[in-house]
C-alpha cells in the first residue's frame, strides 16, 4: 500500500489497523454525481462519502481523469492522512497522481470487489518501516506559487505547514471541505491541510510516534512573514491604535476561512481557452483620490520608514474639532520638536486609506481573493472560480475550466461510423444527448427528414437523461444550501433513475420524484434562500438557452421545433423572474413534464440508424441538452468526417457568471453560479 504510516506494525497498531478497515470513508473524484451517473451505490458497498479529504481514507477515482484534474487530484491526495489508499474504478492512476493500489471494472461489482481489497490492504499494511514519501512537481509548484494565493498578503496564516512531514511539506494547500451556505448567506469552508503521517484520520494519536504539531489544520506557513502591525495614532489626550483599514478581511475571512477555498486548486499553464477574467465596477487603475479638502494631507515617507503629514490649511485642528478643546491652552507647542514626533507617528484614516478602491457605499476597502475548485463539492467538478472580493462583495470573477480539457472537439473528424462514440465522450454527466446529436447530424447529411426520425427513436432516453441530469444538480445545489435531509433523499433518486434499465423502472419512480420536486418547492427557507438572487434579464440572455434562459420568460426550447415532440404534445416551460429560485422551479417542473414523455413513448431504449459507408456532403443537427441547445455542423466525404463543429450551452452559461455574481455577496454569489448548471467538460476547446 502507497500510503502506509511509518510505524512498525506492533500488536496493538495491527487491532487498530482492523477496526479502521471496517469503516471506510471515500473523497470522489471528480465528484460523487459523477459516480451516481455512472451508477454506483457507494452506501450499498459499504463506504462513506467524506466531504473533505482530511476526513477520507479512501481516494476514490471514478473514470479517467483529464490531465489538469489529475494534478488537482495530486493535491487532494497529499492532504489525505494516512493510511489512506487510492481505489479507481474503471482506469489506473498516472502521474502526478502515485499508481492506484487498488483497479477495478466501473461498475458495482467492481466498487464492492475493489472495496473489499481496499480493506485487506487497510488491515494488513496500515503500518510499514519502509514508507515512501509522495513527491509530485506539482507539488513543489503549488508550494512556490501558493495555488495563485498568497495568504500572507491578506492577513491569514492557515497554511498548515507545521504539521506534516518534510517530505511531504511541500503540498500545503488548503482545501474547503464542503461549504454549507445557510439561510444566514454565510459560506463556512473547512480549512484542511496536509496531514502529519504520526496522526490519526480519525484524530487519534499514534502512541509511540511524535505527537502532530500545535498547529494542526491552522499554522503560519513558514514562507510568509507576519504582516505588520497597523500604524498606531497618538495625540495629546493619550496613545491608542487607529482602526485597522484591513480589519474586514476578518470578516470575510471569518466567513470562507481561507481565501482559497479550492479543492486541490493547482496553478497551471493558461489553458488554449481560459480562463477568463471578468470584472464588475471599477478597475484597478481608475480609483479616484480622495479629494476631501476638509481632510487634505499629503504623507512624506522619511527614510527611517517613520510617515510625516503636511496639512495645509484647511486641514488645520479647529479647537470646535475637538469639543471646544483648546489645545495651545493645554501648553503643548504644536511647532517645532514636539510637531515633529507627533506628526512623525501619526497618520490619520485618510492617509491610511488613500488610494485603496472605494466600494459602492463610499468606504476604501482592500481587494481579497478567494478560489473555489476544481474539486469543490458545491461547484461542478473541473470548474475553477477565482473571485475578487470588494469586502464580501464580488468585484471581479476569473472562470477556468481547463482542467477537463481533453481536446476531444479537434478529435472529431474521422470515421463517420464511429463519430457517435467519440462525441458521446465529450460530456460525462450527458452522454447520450451528444451520442444522439452526432447521429441526427449524420442523418441531415443524408436527408432533411432524416433527423425527425432519430428524434422519434430517442425520446425516451433523452428525456431519461434530462430527469438523471435535474436529479443530479439538484441534489448539488441542496447540499450547497445545507440542506442535508432533501439532498439525501435527492441523491437516493439521482442513482435510482440513473440505473433504471427500462421503462417501467422509471415509471416506478416517479411518485417519489414527484413526491421530493413537490416538497423541494414548498419548502419556504428555500424560497427565501434563493428568491431574488442572480436574476438575469432577458436581454442578457440572447446567446443563451435551456432552463436558465426559460426561467428568465424566454420559452426557447429546441424541443418544440421538432415534429416528434410535438406530437406527443410537448409545450415549452418558462418561468419570469429569472432569479435562482425561478431556475429551480423550471428544473422541477422540466422533471415532471420528461417523467410524462417517458411515460407517453413508452420506452428509454437508444436505437440510432446505422452510418453508410460512402457518408458525403454536409449537414447540420441540433438538440435540446438539460443545459440548453447543442448544435453540430457536419461536412463528410466518403465515409469520413472532414470538418466539424459544434456548439455547446455551458460556453453561453459561462459568459453569465459575472451578470449572476456582481456586486452579489460571497454567499449568494456561489448559489447563483451553481444555479447557472454549467458543466466544464462541454467546453472542450
Amino acid at each position: 500500500m502507497i500510503g502506509s504510516r511509518s510505524a512498525p506494525a506492533t500488536t496493538v497498531r495491527r487491532l487498530v489497523a482492523r477496526a479502521m478497515a471496517r469503516t471506510l470513508t471515500a473523497y470522489v473524484v471528480p465528484d460523487a454525481r459523477m459516480a451516481r451517473d455512472a451508477g454506483l451505490d457507494l452506501g450499498a458497498a459499504g463506504v462513506d462519502v467524506a466531504p473533505t479529504p482530511r476526513h477520507a481514507s479512501v481516494l476514490l477515482v471514478v473514470g479517467e481523469l483529464p490531465e489538469g484534474l489529475r494534478a488537482a487530484t495530486a493535491i487532494v491526495y497529499a492532504q489525505m492522512p494516512r493510511p489512506r489508499v487510492i481505489l479507481a474504478i474503471g482506469s489506473g492512476t498516472t502521474a502526478p497522481l502515485p499508481p492506484a493500489d487498488v483497479v477495478v471494472t466501473l461498475d458495482q461489482a467492481g466498487l464492492e470487489e475493489g472495496l473489499a481489497r481496499t480493506r485487506a490492504l487497510v488491515a494488513s499494511h496500515t503500518w510499514s518501516e519502509t514508507v515512501a514519501p509522495f513527491t509530485a512537481e506539482v507539488l513543489e509548484a503549488a508550494d512556490a506559487d501558493d495555488v495563485g494565493m498568497d495568504h500572507g498578503a491578506h492577513g491569514h496564516g492557515g497554511h498548515a505547514g507545521h504539521d506534516m512531514p518534510h517530505d511531504e511539506r511541500t503540498s500545503h494547500e488548503t482545501a474547503s471541505g464542503h461549504d454549507t451556505i445557510g439561510e444566514e448567506h454565510a459560506a463556512h469552508d473547512t480549512h484542511v491541510a496536509p496531514q502529519d503521517d504520526h496522526a490519526d484520520h480519525d484524530g487519534m494519536e499514534d502512541p509511540e510516534g511524535p505527537a502532530s504539531g500545535p498547529h494542526a489544520g491552522h499554522g503560519e506557513h513558514p514562507h510568509h512573514a507576519t504582516e505588520s502591525p497597523p500604524p498606531e495614532r497618538h495625540d495629546h489626550h493619550g496613545e491608542h491604535s487607529e482602526p485597522d483599514h484591513g480589519a474586514h478581511h476578518g470578516a470575510s475571512e471569518a466567513m470562507i476561512h481561507g481565501d482559497r477555498a479550492a479543492m486541490g486548486h493547482a496553478r497551471q499553464e493558461r489553458p488554449e481557452n481560459g480562463p477568463h477574467e471578468y470584472h464588475i465596477g471599477m478597475d484597478r487603475d481608475d480609483y479616484p483620490v480622495p479629494s476631501d479638502d476638509s481632510a487634505h494631507a499629503h504623507v512624506t515617507v522619511h527614510h527611517d520608514g517613520s510617515p510625516e503629514m503636511a496639512h495645509d490649511h484647511h486641514a488645520e485642528m479647529s479647537h470646535d474639532a475637538h469639543g471646544g478643546m483648546d489645545l495651545g491652552a493645554m501648553g503643548h507647542d504644536m511647532s517645532g520638536h514636539d510637531h515633529h514626533m507627533m506628526d512623525s507617528r501619526f497618520m490619520s484614516m485618510v492617509a491610511m486609506t488613500q488610494g485603496l478602491p472605494r466600494s459602492r457605499d463610499g468606504l476604501p476597502m482592500e481587494w481579497a481573493e478567494t478560489a473555489f475548485g476544481p474539486l469543490f463539492p458545491g461547484l461542478p467538478a473541473g470548474l475553477a472560480v477565482r473571485l475578487t472580493l470588494d469586502g464580501d462583495t464580488v468585484a471581479a470573477v476569473t472562470l477556468d475550466t481547463g482542467h477537463v480539457h481533453r481536446g476531444i472537439a479537434a478529435s472529431l473528424p474521422g470515421p463517420a461510423a464511429t463519430l457517435m462514440d467519440r462525441l458521446a465522450t465529450l460530456d460525462p454527466l450527458s452522454p447520450i444527448v451528444y451520442c444522439v446529436l452526432a447521429a441526427k447530424g449524420i442523418a441531415a447529411i443524408q436527408g432533411a427528414e432524416r433527423p425527425d426520425t432519430v428524434d422519434r427513436a430517442s425520446i425516451g432516453a433523452l428525456e431519461r437523461e434530462r430527469v438523471v441530469s435535474h436529479l443530479g444538480w439538484l441534489t448539488a445545489f441542496l447540499e450547497l444550501l445545507g440542506m442535508s435531509a432533501l439532498a439525501a433523499l435527492a441523491a437516493r433518486l439521482h442513482l435510482a433513475a440513473a440505473q433504471a434499465a427500462d421503462t417501467g423502472a422509471m415509471l416506478t419512480l416517479r411518485p417519489r420524484i414527484e413526491r421530493l420536486t413537490r416538497d423541494v418547492g414548498r419548502t419556504p427557507m428555500l424560497r427565501r434562500r434563493t428568491a431574488g438572487i442572480g436574476r438575469l434579464d432577458s436581454e442578457a440572455l440572447h446567446n443563451a438557452s435551456g432552463p436558465v434562459t426559460r426561467a428568465s420568460g424566454r420559452p426557447v426550447d429546441g424541443r418544440a421545433d421538432s415534429p416528434a415532440y410535438l406530437a406527443l404534445g410537448f409545450e415549452s416551460i418558462a418561468r419570469e423572474r429569472g432569479d435562482t429560485h425561478a431556475r429551480l422551479q423550471t428544473r422541477l417542473a422540466e422533471i415532471h413534464q420528461s417523467l410524462d414523455l417517458i411515460a407517453v413513448s413508452a420506452t428509454i431504449g437508444l436505437t440510432l440508424p446505422e452510418v453508410p459507408a460512402h457518408l458525403s456532403g454536409s449537414g447540420m443537427a441540433t438538440v435540446e441538452t438539460p443545459r440548453g441547445a447543442a448544435s453540430l455542423h457536419l461536412v463528410a466525404h466518403h465515409g469520413e468526417i472532414t470538418e466539424a463543429h459544434i456548439s455547446t450551452p455551458s460556453r453561453a452559461l459561462m459568459d453569465l457568471v459575472p451578470i449572476v455574481t456582481g456586486q452579489a455577496e460571497l454567499a449568494d454569489a456561489l448559489v447563483s453560479i451553481a444555479s447557472l448548471d454549467l458543466s466544464p467538460w462541454e467546453i472542450d476547446r
